[in-house]
């Protein structure tokens, strides 16, 4: 046969003999150099990260490299994803080629949504800031609670790291707006109401100045949770927290959406 085909799983070194009609032979010798496909092997620095954060993707197994996406002809790939990405590389050893896939999941950064009991307080009355959206929190008061309650005498700012359950964090700010109320005739702080006895075991008179709205009366425990609220008669009431545990709580007045005072009642 004057040709055939071979199909070499290695490289091998062939030879050839014709003979001719008269018996006269001659040879010539022919190598072939196989060049196997790569075997790739692919890492990465993280399989789950949060969105704008680095990740390091690592091939090896070959001389030359295509990472789709990213277009990055090295065996190091670094990128930072904003979505969920499947990261392709095509490794090749002369024109011998072969391709493998890892996957990267990307968190979102919690998105945190920060609130006011009062969008404008008088200067020494006490607003409580509120924020929701992640898993857990860390003010710049030093608070690690959902809920701080802040007096500040003049228009401040806080800000709040939110933490959710990959460990993915985002910050957000708030402006708590006040006003000296000059020449305002009304009552704030503890003018506003009395609590007696203080402390106590937990049975609460309370006593309001000479305010002719209706009050409501809220109260948080120390970690800024509700525990109880109630509408107030003209003249005060009184309120059990018998059962409740003990410790220090807040109880706020409040009247059509403004906090009128504040007192910290300590249930022994």
């Amino acid at each position: 046969t004057a040709g055939f085909t071979i199909v070499p799983t290695q490289s091998t070194t062939y030879t050839l003999t014709g003979v001719d009609s008269l018996g006269c032979k001659a040879s010539e010798t022919v190598a072939i150099s196989v060049i196997n496909y790569p075997s790739l092997q692919i890492t990465a620095s993280a399989g789950e990260i949060c969105k704008g954060e680095n990740v390091t993707i690592t091939t090896s197994g070959a001389s030359n490299y295509n990472y789709l996406p990213g277009n990055v002809t090295s065996g190091v790939l670094i990128d930072s994803p904003q979505s969920t990405t499947v990261y392709t590389v095509t490794g090749s050893n002369w024109n011998c080629s072969n391709s493998t896939t890892i996957s990267v999941l990307v968190h979102d950064l919690p998105q945190l949504n920060l609130s006011t009991s009062s969008t404008l307080i008088c200067a020494g009355e006490t607003a409580i800031l509120g924020v929701s959206g992640a898993d857990s929190y860390v003010w710049d008061t030093g608070s690690a609670n959902s809920s701080i309650f802040v007096s500040p005498s003049v228009t401040s700012d806080y800000s709040v790291i939110g933490i959710d359950a990959y460990g993915c964090s985002s910050s957000a700010s708030i402006t708590q707006s006040v006003s000296a109320c000059t020449g305002i005739n009304s009552l704030s702080g503890a003018d506003a109401f009395t609590l007696y006895p203080n402390p106590g075991n937990g049975k609460i008179n309370i006593a309001k100045a000479n305010l002719t709205d209706d009050c409501t009366i809220t109260i948080y425990n120390s970690t800024g949770q509700q525990v109880f609220k109630k509408m107030l008669s003209e003249t005060g009431g009184s309120i059990d927290l018998q059962n409740a545990s003990q410790g220090i709580y807040i109880f706020i007045l409040s009247a059509n959406g403004r906090i009128l005072g504040n007192h910290t009642y300590l249930h022994e």
